[in-house]
């Protein structure tokens, strides 16, 4: 991981922000790319003169709003499709899945900006279930407007002790990762008991 940061850093140093755009936009996409790790460096270079805070900032934002868009039209277009012919249309986890992704839009869409690899799973299920682009756009500018200011404000204060941070970091993704996957499941199987008893009450 050490070296691919390092390598992504070298490339950020010789193209900028041109450089940062396209990492941003390939990490939105599916591309895993340490992308908390790579900011927390371009805050500590924000500090030293070797980026500009705001240009950092609105080049990652544009570019990753644009990779979650392709993302989501992506599913909204082949979605359905795709989902048919693996035949998880038969599967009532996955019917499960889309309910909730329906009923809690805003907020995963907003939390999983904070989540790194769940955000692109989220993209394509939120075209995918027929989230309506205005909410989706909305919520994902959102989440990532506020992770990308926190990421860099990080950067720009640990300045050249940021890879201390990296790690930390790191794991406090990882957690929340799976803190939120559990949520998830929990209000699906609360969404599969409360449905189970609600059909026994009709058959009594």
């Amino acid at each position: 991981m050490a070296s691919i940061v390092s390598f992504l850093l070298s490339f950020l140093l010789l193209y900028k922000y041109a450089a940062l755009f396209i990492i941003s936009f390939l990490a939105a996409i599916i591309v895993p790319l340490p992308v908390t790790e790579v900011m927390l460096g371009i805050g500590a270079f924000v500090g030293q003169g070797y980026f500009n805070f705001w240009g950092s900032l609105a080049a990652a934002q544009i570019a990753n709003v644009l990779g979650d868009l392709a993302d989501y039209a992506f599913a909204r277009r082949y979605g359905s499709g795709i989902v048919h012919k693996v035949r998880l249309d038969r599967s009532r986890f996955f019917a499960k899945i889309e309910q909730e992704m329906q009923t809690h839009a805003r907020s995963t869409i907003f939390i999983t900006r904070f989540a790194g690899e769940l955000g692109p799973l989220v993209n394509f299920l939120s075209g995918a279930a027929d989230i309506p682009i205005k909410k989706f756009l909305i919520f994902d500018f959102a989440g990532n407007l506020a992770y990308y200011v926190g990421i860099l404000l990080i950067g720009l204060w640990a300045g050249n002790y940021w890879e201390n941070f990296s790690e930390l970091m790191s794991l406090l993704v990882s957690i929340f990762v799976v803190l939120v996957i559990i949520k998830w499941l929990w209000h699906i199987y609360r969404r599969f008991k409360n449905n189970r008893k609600e059909r026994n009450r009709i058959a009594v």
